[in-house]
């Protein structure tokens, strides 16, 4: 794709509209029409692909050195046919048109049986290779090519039933008709209806650009997030006290019961003074996966180069999915006269990795097209092989990839050239990455919407494809200040505060419950911040770094005739509990007990 065109396309210039209907639009009408054979299904595929293609592209998610309309057929055969709804606006839409000279040698096609047809078309029109096609449909690349050669046979065939060609003409034909430069499709004529269509969804999906607006929608996706965020730990630190209540009451009553032993629960609360600190918190995002390479290849044996003028009639498919006027595949035997690689070693660009000498003692050799390393290797010297028989599989040091997901209260915060904190578990290093690509096509489970990212790091020593790894995004940073644990801060009404350490007090020193009453205790009220979870943000225009307040720690205990046993397992929780008249979705916040108390469960015996 023209550098300057992939620009345009980025920054939501119309004016590419009308460039890539130049450049591809007649190949992907072609492809569009003959993947259905039905124009009012064609057309709303041909919309839908060309969008998405274009949406890739404008997130960066696509190189520029990338054809359009490889791209777009990936987004075809991602896009199941059988889910494109019918349209009879464009009913009446006659099949594209080639020229005379080509007619002959389209009709065919609609002959090749439909799961064929469509990966033969992707890759004769579309210029999308066996990998390609493999990574889009999930098939394997093996069975993508025999897809491609049983269809390119089944077409070859119906032609010479319908036309009294010679072999040498038809080769010829065939090669110039489907050849990656589209000479078969240029003379098809594009229905004005398509070309406004696309305009107009073009227009539809231009992103507004108040920054008033932009502003408030973020403002509100962040309280969402904040919102959410909130709700969650409150219902979980209710399920928890209610558990702890339970506990408590009930325990004891089942001891007792099992083993006739006089058996209580007692509460006990500690306190310890600890030193205000200085610092910052931070809002991250994180998650996990394995890490991929983010350049791999497989290198095969290679097809020989063929010229115009062959007698053989069938006409094959390369390895890599394309032909040109002059490249008419016939496979090759070769013989492994040397091998200059094995598993593990590394390479330079340039470097001869394989020799290998074919029937007529002719020499190839097969170089090294980057810096890399080897990652596996299939052959062993003096080994026999034909044309596309893999040698080995090579991963270059450009860097891996790590794929994780993301909620979707919190994938408006992740964006490209973020920095990411990578830790992969296999070494004990720390590594900075970046996230090189958002996808906006989310995941839908049970409960809730995720987005996948993909986060590259630099090569390192040590680092080997699929190992796990975790990443960390800050997307919101405190900023530094007084930070105190959460379990220092007490709360009355709207009002937040701590309590003063006793005088004399060290950091660290722990207080029994009888040693300190709350009461007689300085307080010194806070405004809260932003909290990781275990610090929290504080200001205050009394408090300092340094000073001590009291935490609070409130644990139980088991007493009684044999308290041996106080730390056994226990059979399980009371089956008649009911939980029922708790309301956790819409759980008041307000009524949340302050100061580390429990709820009131008044009813309970």
């Amino acid at each position: 794709m023209d550098i300057e065109l992939y620009k345009k396309i980025k920054k939501h210039n119309f004016a590419c509209i009308e460039e890539l209907s130049k450049s591809s639009l007649k190949r992907i009408w072609f492809i569009c029409w003959y993947t259905t054979l039905d124009s009012s299904t064609a057309v709303p595929l041909l919309l839908n692909c060309w969008m998405k293609t274009l949406n890739k592209i404008a997130k960066g998610k696509s190189p520029p050195s990338e054809d359009f309309a490889a791209l777009f057929s990936v987004e075809l055969l991602n896009d199941s046919v059988k889910d494109i709804v019918s349209d009879d606006t464009f009913s009446k839409i006659k099949q594209p048109a080639v020229s005379k000279k080509y007619q002959a040698l389209s009709d065919p096609i609609a002959k090749i049986d439909d799961e064929m047809r469509i990966i033969w078309i992707v890759n004769r029109f579309g210029n999308l290779n066996a990998a390609g096609i493999a990574n889009a449909t999930g098939i394997s690349k093996e069975l993508a090519k025999e897809f491609i050669n049983k269809a390119s046979d089944k077409y070859t065939n119906e032609v010479k039933k319908s036309n009294n060609i010679s072999g040498v003409k038809l080769v010829a034909l065939l090669t110039e008709f489907t050849c990656s430069d589209g000479k078969g499709v240029e003379a098809i004529e594009i229905p004005q209806i398509i070309y406004k269509s696309i305009l107009r969804k073009y227009i539809e999906s231009a992103p507004t650009n108040g920054r008033k607006e932009k502003i408030r929608m973020h403002a509100e996706r962040t309280q969402k997030r904040r919102n959410a965020k909130i709700k969650k730990t409150i219902i979980t630190i209710s399920i928890i006290a209610i558990i702890l209540t339970v506990l408590i009451i009930f325990i004891p009553k089942m001891l007792k019961a099992i083993k006739g032993d006089d058996v209580a629960a007692t509460a006990i609360t500690t306190y310890k003074a600890e030193e205000i600190t200085y610092g910052d918190v931070d809002t991250t995002i994180s998650g996990s996966g394995s890490l991929s390479p983010i350049r791999s290849e497989t290198i095969s044996a290679p097809y020989p180069e063929c010229y115009e003028e062959k007698t053989d009639e069938t006409v094959d498919i390369s390895d890599n999915g394309q032909m040109s006027s002059n490249t008419i595949e016939q496979k090759e035997n070769f013989k492994i006269t040397e091998l200059n690689i094995s598993a593990g070693d590394e390479f330079t660009e340039g470097d001869v990795l394989a020799v290998l000498k074919n029937e007529d003692d002719e020499t190839t050799k097969i170089k090294a097209e980057y810096n890399g390393i080897v990652l596996e290797v299939d052959v062993q010297e003096k080994d026999e092989i034909t044309s596309g028989d893999e040698i080995a599989m090579l991963m270059s040091k450009d860097g891996f990839e790590l794929n994780i997901s993301v909620d979707e209260l919190e994938i408006s915060d992740v964006e490209q050239g973020q920095e990411v904190t990578v830790n992969v578990d296999a070494v004990s290093e720390e590594y900075t990455g970046t996230v090189s690509a958002v996808s906006y096509n989310g995941s839908n489970d049970s409960s809730s919407v995720s987005y996948d990212i993909t986060i590259q790091i630099d090569y390192a020593e040590g680092i080997y494809p699929a190992m796990s790894a975790s990443a960390e995004i800050v997307i919101e940073s405190s900023g530094e200040g007084l930070l105190i644990p959460v379990e220092a801060v007490q709360t009355s009404g709207d009002n937040s505060y701590v309590y003063l350490a006793p005088n004399g007090s060290e950091s660290g020193t722990e207080y029994d419950e009888d040693e300190i009453i709350l009461s007689d205790l300085d307080t010194v009220t806070i405004e809260t911040g932003m909290s990781d979870g275990s610090y929290i943000l504080i200001e205050s225009e009394e408090l300092s770094e340094g000073d001590l307040i009291i935490v609070t720690k409130v644990t139980s205990t088991l007493s009684g005739s044999d308290s041996a046993n106080e730390t056994g397992g226990f059979g399980g929780m009371p089956g008649n509990l009911d939980f029922g008249n708790i309301d956790f979705e819409n759980f008041d916040p307000n009524n949340m007990p302050q100061g580390g108390g429990m709820p009131d469960f008044g009813g309970m015996q």
